[in-house]
């Protein structure tokens, strides 16, 4: 009996409907738990670059205070220069 009803067509049609329609389904969830594993590799990396910036403030503010200490650094040679040059003065003039 290779007839089929109008009913059993119906029916056939009604679950090869519902099979495609468990397909999406599937493919909906694969592509939703893509997206949330790509999400927590997302938040993963907004942290690592989180602390990049913090890195880079303190290797900022680290070269700030290395540029203040080398000025004043500068300014203690330029000073024993002077007491170098005032010493010599002296040392002429006995």
């Amino acid at each position: 009996m290779d007839t089929m009803t109008n009913g059993d067509q119906e029916e056939e049609a009604a679950h090869e409907h519902e099979h495609e329609h468990e397909d999406v389904l599937a493919k909906i969830v694969a592509n939703q738990e893509k997206i949330l594993a790509n999400q927590k590799k997302i938040e993963g990396n907004q942290k690592k670059l989180e602390q990049v910036v913090a890195n880079q403030k303190s290797i900022l503010a680290n070269q700030k205070k290395i540029e203040t200490n080398q000025k004043k650094l500068d300014a203690v040679i330029a000073n024993q220069k002077s007491i170098l040059a005032n010493q010599k003065k002296i040392l002429a003039k006995k």
